[in-house]
């Protein structure tokens, strides 16, 4: 029916823009892309990813803010907005 034929269509652009934003984080490169990994699919704190990573948690508040604007500006240029 029309509901499941939606349903699969919602799941599959999920699925679609979660690969795409997987992609976009793997183009920031190291540390950057193991500081947002961590950050947004761990769920771990900028202090828990610096005693992993052997950073002070001030330099990882930094880099997370500084990637989040490169994948925003990566999103962008495939065609995604905000």
């Amino acid at each position: 029916t029309l509901d499941r034929s939606s349903a699969a269509s919602d799941v599959y652009k999920r699925q679609e823009l979660r690969d795409t934003l997987i992609e976009a984080i793997k183009l920031l490169g190291e540390p950057d892309c193991t500081i947002i990994s961590k950050k947004y699919f761990n769920n771990e704190t900028a202090k828990q990813i610096a005693a992993e990573i052997g950073m002070n948690s001030f330099s990882v508040q930094k880099r997370i803010s500084r990637a989040l604007k490169k994948l925003r500006k990566i999103l962008k240029e495939l065609g995604y907005s905000e």
